[in-house]
């Protein structure tokens, strides 16, 4: 990465790591990637506003990159059209998209 050669310590990359990245490139430990072009990474619940505001508080000497370890449909309301006996039916699923 240009960025991170450049020390560019006021750019920070935020992640949504849900791993449910169907229709684009899947990378497994995406910790590690950005770590390998000299970034510095840190991972951190997506869920918890405060470790967020931590996370990106922390001051760093290169291209900062958190990345957010989140559940996809996680908070979100049951819908009044499902059948489903609520949230934790929706965590994780391909075929439900959002709120």
């Amino acid at each position: 990465m240009v960025a991170a050669n450049l020390k560019l310590n006021n750019l920070t990359i935020m992640l949504d790591f849900n791993r449910s990245q169907v229709r684009s490139l899947q990378i497994p430990n995406p910790a590690e990637r950005f770590a390998a072009f000299c970034c510095d990474t840190i991972e951190t619940n997506g869920h918890d506003l405060e470790a967020l505001k931590a996370a990106l508080a922390k001051p760093a000497g290169t291209v900062k990159v958190v990345v957010a370890q989140t559940t996809k449909g996680h908070g979100c309301p049951r819908s009044p059209t499902t059948f489903s006996s609520g949230i934790a039916n929706r965590r994780n699923r391909r075929s439900w998209s959002g709120c």
